[in-house]
């Protein structure tokens, strides 16, 4: 029971983190280009809200989709080195803590 009330829970901050993730980045982009193709102002509500409502879905299931895959990634390209730097330097560290 508890296993899949965290399943379900982490299902809904996955799904949660891609709809705000998706929203502000076509938020974000959307504006500026829009303003960079000199649309009128009177138009520019219509055209955002436009332009949001096509992109917003490909940008929802991209990060619905690649996120996962990118921290998998993140995480293999910043690993944490202690362990390797302590096992590569125990000598000299052994050396520096005996005082030899």
């Amino acid at each position: 029971m508890v296993d899949s009330t965290n399943k379900r829970l982490a299902l809904k901050r996955r799904l949660v983190f891609a709809a705000l993730m998706s929203m502000v980045t076509m938020s974000i982009v959307g504006l500026p280009i829009l303003l960079m193709h000199h649309v009128p102002v009177a138009w520019l509500l219509g055209q955002w809200l436009g332009s949001i409502f096509i992109a917003w879905p490909i940008a929802f299931l991209s990060i619905l989709i690649i996120a996962p895959w990118l921290l998998r990634v993140t995480a293999w390209l910043v690993k944490d080195h202690t362990d390797a730097y302590v096992l590569a330097n125990a000598a000299k560290i052994f050396a520096q803590i005996s005082g030899r």
